[in-house]
Parts: structure tokens; C-alpha cells; sequence
């Protein structure tokens, strides 16, 4: 006899798919490849005839199960992303088959990008090695409960999210087949290289492979490396340069187009994707060709010889003349990673499991709106699903395509209430309160590893949830080298500087403010230090003393004057005005950090063309605008968080 089930199986593992990476490539295609191995599961579910499956998340119907075909998928930059965890309502009567045909569609997918890896790569690969790694590669779990009365649903939920996460805790620890003498994976080092030494590898895969001197793959990172054919993605380095290339004019733009296509055939130089996914750019080629003192990574990945090096050096020759009459780009870039606020709380308060569809639904289409948006600010998306967005941007639209992107997300969840039953009574059940997404900014060197950019945004993705008050934040952590790293944040609302004046309440506002000062000449070069100077001077004051305030604000202003250009003073009223809001020493402190941040995103607004507050101005509603032809109109609500991001 069909009996009722609730089931979820989730597909890892994360860290070894997403966080190990060293190239976008890798991070993307680890993203992609993860969500692929996932769109797996949820159609051998549910195309299964071992049992009826009705999917939850992803909300897909049967009569779509197109969607989850790869075939159908591939190439296609609005297919649906989905998760790694899938949910679904399943009647049979024997449902640990039906997990089986789901796991093992898991293994055959990620078995097919491991042949193209194979296929791509294969004069260079230790077939020993290869054979003992790919049976051991992915973690699949599933847990299953009854479900036989509908209305249960809420409780059969959360008795299966605890026995997933007892499953997860009871590891399979399988025998290891590590190869004595070889070296680890550079990536993450969990594994051994699976490559020969680079010696022995055909000329052609040396060119080819991008593979520096000295780094090792294990079979996971040489299949996001290799697998699903060799189109570049667009490199940290292309996405730091971007400013830099809009600001350049259309006659700058052919010679460089035509002097880097005479490049192409070399490999020396490569062409960037072209898919919706990926950077729109007038020059579509490997950021690092534009950078002049970085020109020797493209000759080494390209000389074998000292010959090669000599004719890299010469055929590179013309476009560093051509260079050299511009001015230089400049060198930094945004990892943003996005995370919704009690999700876990406005998932308990679904009573069935038609609203948790609904509630996929809206969640899948703020994914989408996510991909859109960040394209509109013309940022690589590297991976959206669910609530969570990880993207790479340029320094000058990283905080506006963050503010839309919180927008974005509080439209598509406003139906939904994120507060307790104490909340609520509390507060009133009528007046709900959506989930809110927090935002971390990580902002360092184009050069600095991956990894280290990752954690980065890690970072201050974790500030911006942390933070008090919490969630509904963003928070940027900036690097740069030479210096102690900076560190911003902000509610989206506001609400911890209700003393401040009204443009100055939300963080975006406030930094670009201060990006247009600073591109008026209001702001001396300076000045941050100075300002942070006051702040170690006044903090050693008694916090009672009379006058503190009065103090360190004219003080403040008095600095900012004193070393103002003479082309910034008409700004000074009102800077004077704002500094005259501040109420404490922290927000004199604060004041000066968000004054480093705006600095280098200034920076890139320069390269790309922003001469002053007036263009600042324009160019950001016309990005506005873009993302308004994006994001369905906003509904009227009680909740006070959405009439903050109404307004």
C-alpha cells in the first residue's frame, strides 16, 4: 500500500564545490555544477516511476520537468538555479527505492562533467588517482517522515529538519585511498593532485589548462577547471577594470579592441564570455591585459621557453604603447554575498504545503530578479538561489546594486511574516514584518587570492547580520594592502542613527553623498585620518565632560575647512550641518571609515567617466531605472521595515 511521506535530500559538498577556487571559472562552475547535480534530484523525483512526488522547493510542477533537464538547461542563463536541498511530498510504497534512483542520478550527473573534464584534460591526468577520487566526491543525504494528514505539516517539517541534521552529524567514513608521495589539491588540500608533473604533460593542454606552475587539482578542481568546454569567465581582473573601460571613449575602445584581437590567436590574450551571466564590456577580454604591470602572468602562462618569453614580450610590445598614453585603471574589486534575515522563522509560520510553494516561488523569483540586477550594475553573478546571492562587482556599483538587491528581496517576501508568536502578540498580527536581507561587501587588491576575497565578504557578511541592531544590514570590510582592514555597518533602515539628518539615515545614501563631495573636492584627500586623528584625541575624554559635543563637532568642521580646496566650500553648510547631527564620539569614528569606503568607490566612479555630483546624480538614476523595469511595483504594507524601503 502508497504511503504519505515528507523527503528532503541534499546534495554536497559546498565548501569543496563553491568556497575551494582559485579563478571565477572555478567558483562559478562549482556553483553551476552543484546546482546542476541538484536540478538532477529534483527530476529523477520527480519523473520517477517508483512513486507520485509533488516538489516543494524547488517548485516545480511534473508537467515542467523540462526545466530540470540538463540538456535543456545548459548554455541557458535563465534556467532556474536551484538549491542543494530539495523538498517534496512523495506517495509510494517504498520509498528508499525512489531516494536510490534520486542519488544515483546525482552520481551519473556529476560523472558526465567529470568525462568532459576527462576528455579535456586527459594527457595530464593520473588515471590511478582519477579512479580513486571520483566514487568519492559526493555527500548525499536524505531523511524521510510520515505525512499522512496534511495538517500536520508544520510539525512533520520540523521533525524532519532534526533527523536531517542527525543525519549530517552520522558521517560516512569510508576507507581512504590517498596515494603516498603525492601532493595535496592547492585549493583546499583535502586530496591529492591528480596531474602528472607538468613536464609530462602535451604542449597543447600546457596553453591550454591555465593551470600555474606549481598549483595542484584534485578531481574536483580539475573538472570546474576543464569540464563544460573552455569559454573563459570573466576574471576578478575583468570585473576590477570595468570602470576603467566605461570610461574610455569609442575611438580608445576600437584601437584597444583591434590591437587585443590581434592577440586572440596567440592565447596570449582571451575573449570573456558573452552569456547574459557574465560582463557586458566594450573590451570583452581578460581584464589582466589592461593592467600593464601584471602583462608578465600572461607571458608566463604562455612561455615554456625562454624563446616563448622573448616573442610574448614582443607581440604584447604595441598594446602597452597604447597603454601608456591612457591613464591606469584602478586595481580594486567587490565580492558581495547576500544572506535573508529569520528565514528559518517565516518558514515555521507556513501551515501547509501549498504555502510553501508559494513561498519557493516568490524566493525563486527574487533569484531572478537577483541575476537581472546584477547585471544592471554590471556585476558577474556567480551564483543565486534561495536567499542567498554571491556576486562579483565593480567598486562603484557595489553598494547601489546591494540597496537594490535588499529592495528586490523585501518586494518578492512581503506576504510573509519573519517575527514569533511573542513578536506578534506583541506587536499586533496584522502588522507584519517580511524577511529582510543582510549584505556583506568585501572590497580588496584584483590580485589578492580568491579565497581571500571570499572571506572578505565573508566577513562582513557576518557583521552585517551581527551587527546591533541585528540583521537588515549592510556591512563592507575593506583590504588594502598596507593598511589595517576597514570595517562599515549600517542597518538598510537606519534605525541606529535616528539623530542624524534624513539623506544621511541609510547607508547607501550616506556613502554616495559622500562619493559626490568627494568628486566636488569637498572632501580633502586626507581628511579621513585627520578625522580619525579627533576621534583617538576626544575619546580620551571624560564621557560626562561638559561641551564634549560642541567640541569635536566644531573641531570636525574646523578641519574640514582648513584643508577644504577652494573648489569644494560651497559644500561646507552642509557638511557642517551633518557633522552638527552627530551626537557621540562613534559617530565622528564612524564618520571617517565610511569616508575611506566612499574614497575608493569614488574611484571607480573617476574611472568610469564621473567627473562631479552631478554626474554622480545621473548615473544613479540611470541605474535606477534599470532596476525599476526589473522589480515589480512595490504593494503597500503596515510592517514598518517596508514603509522604510518605500519611501
Amino acid at each position: 500500500m502508497a504511503n504519505k511521506y515528507l523527503l528532503t535530500i541534499t546534495v554536497g559538498p559546498v565548501q569543496e564545490f563553491i568556497s575551494a577556487a582559485r579563478r571565477t571559472r572555478d567558483l562559478w562552475f562549482g556553483s553551476m555544477m552543484l546546482s546542476e547535480i541538484s536540478a538532477a534530484v529534483a527530476h529523477a523525483l520527480l519523473t520517477s516511476k517508483d512513486g507520485t512526488v509533488e516538489l516543494i522547493f524547488p517548485n516545480v510542477k511534473k508537467k515542467d520537468s523540462s526545466k530540470l533537464e540538463y540538456e535543456a538547461r545548459r548554455n541557458n542563463d535563465q534556467a532556474l538555479n536551484v538549491a542543494n536541498i530539495i523538498l517534496a511530498e512523495v506517495t509510494t510504497d517504498d520509498v528508499a527505492t525512489l531516494v536510490e534512483t534520486a542519488k544515483k542520478a546525482a552520481k551519473d550527473r556529476w560523472k558526465e562533467f567529470a568525462n568532459g573534464a576527462w576528455a579535456a584534460a586527459s594527457g595530464a591526468i593520473r588515471s590511478d588517482v582519477w579512479d580513486n577520487q571520483i566514487d568519492d566526491v559526493l555527500e548525499l543525504f536524505a531523511v524521510w517522515v510520515p505525512h499522512e494528514n496534511s495538517e500536520n505539516y508544520p510539525a512533520d517539517r520540523k521533525y524532519l529538519n532534526r533527523l536531517l541534521a542527525g543525519r549530517k552529524n552520522l558521517r560516512d567514513f569510508a576507507a581512504g585511498k590517498g596515494v603516498e608521495g603525492l601532493l595535496k589539491s592547492s585549493l583546499d588540500g583535502q586530496r591529492e593532485t591528480v596531474l602528472f608533473e607538468r613536464e609530462k604533460w602535451p604542449k597543447r593542454l600546457q596553453a591550454t589548462l591555465r593551470i600555474k606552475r606549481g598549483e595542484q587539482l584534485d578531481i574536483v578542481g580539475l573538472v570546474k577547471r576543464t569540464a563544460g568546454g573552455t569559454q573563459a569567465y570573466p576574471s576578478v581582473s575583468s570585473v576590477a577594470v570595468n570602470p576603467w573601460v566605461r570610461g574610455r571613449s569609442a575611438s580608445e575602445c576600437e584601437q584597444l579592441t583591434s590591437l587585443c584581437e590581434t592577440l586572440v590567436p596567440t592565447k596570449l590574450i582571451r575573449r570573456t564570455s558573452s552569456s547574459n551571466r557574465s560582463l557586458e564590456s566594450a573590451l570583452p577580454f581578460e581584464g589582466t591585459a589592461f593592467y600593464t604591470h601584471r602583462h608578465h602572468e600572461l607571458i608566463d602562462e604562455y612561455s615554456t621557453t625562454d624563446d616563448d618569453r622573448n616573442q610574448a614580450e614582443a607581440l604584447l610590445q604595441p598594446l602597452k604603447k597604447a597603454l601608456a598614453r591612457l591613464p591606469e585603471p584602478q586595481t580594486h574589486v567587490a565580492v558581495l554575498l547576500a544572506d535573508g534575515d529569520k528565514m528559518g522563522a517565516a518558514m515555521s509560520l507556513l501551515k501547509s504545503a501549498a504555502e510553501h510553494r508559494k513561498f519557493s516561488a516568490d524566493l525563486a523569483s527574487f533569484a531572478d530578479y537577483a541575476a537581472k540586477i546584477v547585471k544592471a550594475y554590471h556585476g558577474v553573478l556567480i551564483y543565486a538561489g534561495g536567499d542567498d546571492v554571491l556576486a562579483i562587482l565593480p567598486v562603484d556599483t557595489c553598494v547601489p546594486c546591494a540597496k537594490a538587491l535588499s529592495v528586490a528581496f523585501t518586494r518578492a517576501m512581503q506576504k510573509y511574516d519573519s517575527r514569533t508568536e511573542k513578536e506578534k502578540a506583541e506587536g499586533g498580527a496584522e502588522n507584519k514584518v517580511p524577511p529582510t536581507l543582510s549584505v556583506g561587501i568585501g572590497i580588496g587588491h584584483f590580485m589578492d587570492n580568491l579565497e581571500d576575497l571570499l572571506d572578505y565578504a565573508r566577513k562582513a557578511e557576518k557583521l552585517a547580520k551581527n551587527g546591533e541592531p541585528k540583521r537588515n544590514g549592510l556591512a563592507v570590510y575593506e583590504y588594502k594592502r598596507g593598511g589595517a582592514p576597514i570595517e562599515i555597518r549600517s542597518q538598510w533602515s537606519g534605525g541606529e542613527q535616528n539623530s542624524w539628518v534624513n539623506w544621511a539615515k541609510t547607508p547607501n545614501d550616506r556613502l554616495m553623498k559622500y562619493v559626490g563631495w568627494i568628486l566636488d573636492g569637498a572632501i580633502p584627500m586626507k581628511l579621513p585620518y585627520d578625522l580619525r586623528n579627533l576621534v583617538e584625541h576626544y575619546r580620551k575624554w571624560e564621557r560626562d565632560k561638559p561641551h564634549l559635543r560642541e567640541a569635536f563637532t566644531k573641531d570636525t568642521v574646523r578641519v574640514i575647512h582648513d584643508k577644504q580646496p577652494r573648489t569644494g566650500n560651497g559644500h561646507l553648510p552642509e557638511i557642517a550641518a551633518f557633522v552638527g547631527s552627530f551626537t557621540t564620539v562613534c559617530h565622528l569614528d564612524q564618520f571617517a571609515k565610511e569616508l575611506l569606503v566612499a574614497k575608493l568607490i569614488a574611484d571607480g566612479f573617476r574611472d568610469a567617466g564621473v567627473r562631479d555630483s552631478g554626474d554622480l546624480t545621473d548615473q544613479l538614476t540611470s541605474y535606477q531605472g534599470e532596476v525599476d523595469k526589473i522589480l515589480p511595483p512595490a504593494q503597500p504594507s503596515k510592517s514598518t521595515d517596508s514603509a522604510e524601503e518605500n519611501k
